[in-house]
């Protein structure tokens, strides 16, 4: 079994791109229950996964010298984020969007589930900055279908 063929790091996969689309389609319902009943050894690898998209994304937008991402696009989509999370998300994202902090910095004062939703709420704008709302879901539905093509299929209850 190589790395990727952990069931842990299957699910977080999964729930990355479950998380990340619901926040690009603004499905609340769906935000709020993308980390349910997960550790926080499980949640790390939900982390670890989105860090890696997030910095692969944002290298790749500074290659193609694409604007840093809007504060107000920033506030839109870190508003669906859960009502325990929300405050912590948008503050830091709005942070990060004004050049206040690093992304780096940000993420030192958020605890683990914050840090999770911030990571999605960036790439979630990325990916709409580069694709526009329709192109970014229709990216992330593309990348499950690449999943379950790979033999990975949605180990929980998707969207």
């Amino acid at each position: 079994m190589t790395e990727t063929d952990h069931p842990w790091m299957v699910d977080a996969k999964w729930r990355g791109i479950d998380l990340t689309r619901a926040y690009l389609t603004r499905d609340r319902a769906q935000v709020a229950t993308r980390l349910d009943g997960l550790d926080e050894e499980r949640r790390g690898f939900v982390l670890a996964l989105l860090g890696y998209y997030y910095y692969y994304y944002h290298d790749l937008l500074g290659e193609l010298g694409e604007p840093p991402m809007n504060v107000t696009d920033l506030h839109t989509v870190a508003a669906v984020a859960p009502v325990d999370t929300e405050f912590e998300t948008t503050t830091a994202v709005r942070r990060i969007a004004t050049t206040e902090v690093s992304f780096s910095e940000a993420m030192t004062d958020l605890g683990l589930a914050d840090r999770i939703h911030m990571l999605a709420v960036c790439i979630a704008v990325m990916l709409t900055d580069v694709l526009g709302e329709a192109g970014a879901v229709a990216a992330l539905d593309d990348e499950a279908a690449t999943c379950e093509r790979q033999g990975y299929p949605r180990p929980h209850t998707g969207t």
